[in-house]
Parts: C-alpha cells; sequence; structure tokens
C-alpha cells in the first residue's frame, strides 16, 4: 500500500506581484478554506525540497527541452528538525498536462544515510513506494543534488478539497553538501514576487476563472528546480 492516495492532476501556475497578494487572498475568501498547516496567526509555513539529479542534469535539461512526459525526485519536509518531523520521497510524474504524485513517508535514519550519500540494501525497505523511489534513484544514478526552501499558504475550496490553491514566497536554493541543513540565501526568485499555484482534478472552477481574468495573470511553466539551477550557476561554480 501507499502512504498517499494516487491522484492525477492539473497545474496552473502564476506570477503574483506581492501587492496583489492580499487583494486575491480578500476574492478567494468565500470560496476557500484554510489547510491544516495554516493557521490565522501564521499563514505561511516552511517547505524544504531536496531534489535528486544525475552527473548530466537529465531532469533539468528535459525541463528546458519541453519534454512532454518527465519526472521529478525530491524529498520533502516541514523542519529541519528532521528527527520527529514528516519526511517524504515524491516521484513526480508529468504525463503532457497531467501530473501524477507518487510519495511515501521516509523514517530519519534512512533519510540521513541518503543526505550522507550512503550505502544501504534495498532489500531491507519494507515499504514499496519508498522502495520504488530508492530503486529509480540507484538505477539512474540519481543523488542528492540541490535543496529548495521556501514559505507557503495553502488554501482548498470549500466545495471540493481536490481544488488546492498555494502562494509560494521567498524561495531560496542551495547545493546539497554532505549532512548539511542549515538555512541559506540564495534566491531564486526577485523581491517581491511570488507564485500562485492551482492544482484541480480536471477542472478549473469559475471563481477562480473570474480572478485570474481580474488581476490579468498569465499562466506560466514555472519551475522552482530549473530556477534554482540557474542561479546556483549565476552564484557558484555550477556548469550547465
Amino acid at each position: 500500500m501507499t502512504d498517499f492516495p494516487l491522484r492525477y492532476r492539473l497545474e496552473y501556475k502564476y506570477y503574483v506581484p506581492a501587492s496583489f497578494y492580499q487583494h486575491i487572498l480578500n476574492d478567494l475568501d468565500n470560496f476557500v478554506e484554510l489547510d491544516k498547516h495554516v493557521t490565522k496567526q501564521n499563514r505561511f509555513y516552511p517547505v524544504y525540497s531536496l531534489y535528486f539529479e544525475d552527473f548530466g542534469l537529465s531532469s533539468y535539461h528535459d525541463k528546458l527541452a519541453g519534454q512532454i512526459n518527465r519526472l521529478k525526485m525530491r524529498l520533502r519536509f516541514y523542519d529541519l528538525d528532521t528527527s520527529s518531523g514528516l519526511i517524504k520521497t515524491e516521484l513526480k510524474y508529468k504525463f503532457s498536462d497531467l501530473y501524477l504524485k507518487r510519495q511515501s513517508a521516509l523514517d530519519h535514519n534512512l533519510f540521513q544515510k541518503l543526505i550522507n550519500k550512503k550505502i544501504f540494501p534495498l532489500d531491507t525497505i519494507k515499504n514499496p513506494e519508498t522502495k520504488r523511489f530508492l530503486m529509480i534513484a540507484k538505477y539512474n544514478n540519481f543523488r542528492p543534488f540541490i535543496r529548495i526552501d521556501y514559505e507557503r499558504q495553502a488554501l482548498y475550496a470549500k466545495n471540493d478539497k481536490n481544488v488546492r490553491i498555494t502562494f509560494d514566497k521567498n524561495v531560496k536554493c542551495s547545493r546539497v553538501t554532505t549532512g548539511n541543513l542549515k538555512p541559506f540565501n540564495i534566491r531564486v526568485l526577485p523581491l517581491g514576487t511570488i507564485i500562485l499555484e492551482i492544482k484541480t482534478p480536471n477542472y478549473f472552477p469559475y471563481w477562480l476563472t473570474y480572478i485570474i481574468k481580474k488581476y490579468n495573470l498569465k499562466r506560466v511553466a514555472i519551475s522552482k528546480y530549473t530556477l534554482a539551477v540557474q542561479n546556483l550557476a549565476t552564484n557558484s561554480s555550477l556548469c550547465i
């Protein structure tokens, strides 16, 4: 069994000026509820994503080339103290305009082995989704490469919890070094820019259509990972 349900979904992404954020939130208010991670006192929560890549940067180049079918691998967690918080493996598949995410919970000890690039036998892994993730990483020579941190506010539609809306800000990145989970500050987005993401099962709610038109937002193929690689190349010796 998987730890998380498998769902195909559509994704729509937009750059939003920070000055629009509160106005958009006000317009959404009648249609959405706060995600369980969000409180009225603390609207944004931290997200940490550790992306895997091979030596040829295949994931990066597949995105640039516009490959319609591709895969991203990452670990996701929500607290730098990973000894007690949730850690997830994520395989994110893109099939043309549809996305499928396969996830599993990862224990802290295995997480530490991964970020320290230690070898361990796959036959000791019991969870089939975790084993799938590790086998794909092993046989494609994918290793921890880049960490991307940001702050997220998550909402979902009152009448359909499969419609999810997120605002991401303060996106930063760094190369992964063995065992290092310290904060860092290479910016991925310009100051004052927020990423709005809308995830839906197979339709676009009318009230979201109205809001997108009201603020003249343009759908963009935004990839935090691609932007992070490019920013690291600018600010380090990384060759792309």
